[in-house]
């Protein structure tokens, strides 16, 4: 089965990202079909529709003044923190 890859940012293309990062890392942004979601609700959607990923880049600035409408919606904040549980139930994250 194929490897799916997860994209979540606002503005920026997976192939924007080689321009930030080392060349090792460059070079899977540039040669994986990325599926990108732009904001947290299409995130959601995604995962419940899909599920898991097996690769999630998520954009560096992800922060509730990005993206306010989960900064001021208590369910959407309580999805937010149930998406995230689900993603470390199945990643281990490396330092």
């Amino acid at each position: 089965m194929a490897k799916t890859f997860l994209f979540l940012d606002d503005i920026r293309n997976p192939s924007d990202v080689g321009n930030y990062i080392r060349a090792s890392l460059a070079e899977l942004f540039s040669k994986e079909n990325w599926i990108i979601v732009r904001n947290y609700k299409e995130f959601c959607n995604y995962i419940e529709k899909k599920g898991v990923p097996n690769v999630v880049s998520f954009d560096h600035d992800l922060a509730d003044e990005h993206y306010r409408d989960s900064m001021y919606n208590p369910d959407e904040h309580s999805k937010k923190k149930q998406v995230m549980n689900v993603l470390n139930s199945y990643w281990s994250f490396a330092k």
